[in-house]
């Protein structure tokens, strides 16, 4: 519920999936002082989020949404949404994420003070999570959009039902 939430917000709910959290260091190239680059080397971090949400059964997950949705609906009003549909939330957060530009490689950072950004501002200027989402390196960037598209197709489908 949170994570629907926070990613149609263009936030990136953290601490709620703290345990996916990917292991290692991220890592920049070309640390010369003034040039930097994200390092292909830490897209590897979040192979297995992305396997992990990429094998999921679609159709399975949507029946299961359809199974509970009167329970969703009723957290997410007890949440402060008494006028908002949650699918449309998931829809937005989807919608936002899909969005997210496919960046060429390699993705030249700056280092204004301890934190990176994109040096690109049209990129900076991205919401947090369609940043994450590119900090995930382009391969799963890719199969995370196919699979979000896939979800929306099957949501939509058994939402007309």
């Amino acid at each position: 519920m949170v994570l629907v939430d926070n990613v149609a917000r263009g936030t990136v709910p953290r601490q709620h999936v703290a345990f996916l959290t990917p292991r290692g260091k991220f890592t920049v190239k070309g640390d010369d002082g003034e040039t930097h680059y994200l390092d292909e080397k830490s897209y590897s971090r979040y192979d297995l989020v992305t396997e992990i949400f990429i094998s999921l059964d679609t159709r399975r997950a949507v029946e299961f949404y359809s199974l509970v949705r009167p329970l969703f609906e009723q957290a997410f009003k007890d949440l402060g949404y008494p006028n908002r549909r949650f699918e449309d939330m998931i829809f937005i957060g989807i919608g936002r994420l899909l969005e997210t530009p496919d960046l060429a490689q390699p993705i030249k950072l700056v280092r204004p003070s301890v934190m990176y950004k994109f040096a690109n501002p049209r990129v900076e200027r991205l919401s947090p999570a369609q940043k994450q989402l590119i900090r995930m390196g382009p391969k799963n960037t890719s199969v995370i959009k196919e699979k979000l598209s896939e979800i929306a197709l099957e949501l939509r489908k058994a939402l007309q039902n």
